[in-house]
């Protein structure tokens, strides 16, 4: 989906207003991403229209939005375009967009066009790749397959970085993970009721922080604690007896990465 104009025109949207985190739209995406999800969606099918610019929210900071081309990987003349004059890289990728082949309503498959088409032969080739490597956040897959597409030296604004290679972003992330230095996380208990504690171990000197957050975005405590080389530490928390019950996420942010884990608060006794 895609939003530019609407039956009310009092709430059309201008070329100002699209700067990435003004739209309900985008702010909802930005929103989504915060909390960990990979946020892939259409630039639009306006570039031969006269508005012809991506719509939202394809604009978001933290929206992967996905462009068209034809099957020889040339621009499909349909695929919105990023605005002029922007420093920001819109759309950011391209895939497949002019005859697309697709499951058809009446069953079998046929083919059609739309960034409707491009941006879900992403999404499914993301979910793979981020399947591969699940202990990567949504933003390092993000990059990741911005990084790995044709163009990424030169983007322009009509396919972005271009046309992602994901089996390069494979052996990249790989080949990352493999020089690594392991960081071991446990927490426990898992669900809690006023504390978790969380030992972890790590071979770097180095500051770690430690971020709880609530399911709507908000933080709720933070930590930084210092680690020796090759040193081991049992960190508590134990400020917590004012939450709500619920899903929290704690975001653990090192020298090398950033990930996310899911807790849970509940009402019952750790005991």
């Amino acid at each position: 989906l895609g939003y530019t104009t609407f039956d009310d025109s009092a709430y059309n949207h201008l070329y100002q207003e699209l700067d990435g985190r003004t739209s309900i739209a985008a702010r909802g995406a930005n929103l989504a991403a915060k909390k960990g999800i990979l946020v892939i969606c259409s630039a639009g099918n306006s570039g031969a229209l006269p508005w012809k610019y991506i719509g939202t929210p394809a604009d978001a900071d933290s929206a992967l939005a996905v462009g068209a081309v034809n099957a020889d990987a040339s621009y499909a003349s349909f695929s919105s375009i990023g605005f002029p004059n922007s420093m920001k890289v819109k759309p950011n990728i391209a895939a497949q967009g002019k005859a697309t082949t697709v499951a058809a309503l009446q069953g079998g498959i046929q083919q059609a066009s739309g960034t409707s088409f491009s941006a879900p032969i992403i999404s499914g080739l993301a979910a793979c790749l981020w399947q591969a490597f699940p202990e990567k956040t949504n933003m390092e897959i993000f990059k990741a397959i911005e990084e790995c597409s044709s163009q990424y030296e030169s983007p322009d604004s009509l396919l972005g970085y271009g046309l992602p290679d994901f089996y390069l972003a494979y052996r990249r992330l790989a080949e990352k993970k493999a020089s690594e230095v392991d960081e071991s996380v446990r927490i426990f208990p898992n669900p809690f009721s006023n504390e978790f504690h969380i030992f972890m171990q790590t071979a770097k000197e180095q500051e770690i922080e430690f971020e709880l957050i609530d399911f709507l975005g908000r933080a709720c405590l933070n930590k930084k604690i210092t680690f020796l080389k090759n040193d081991a530490q049992l960190i508590p928390f134990n400020e917590l007896k004012h939450l709500n019950s619920g899903i929290y996420f704690l975001k653990i942010k090192t020298i090398s990465k950033t990930f996310t884990k899911k807790i849970i608060k509940s009402n019952h006794s750790n005991n």
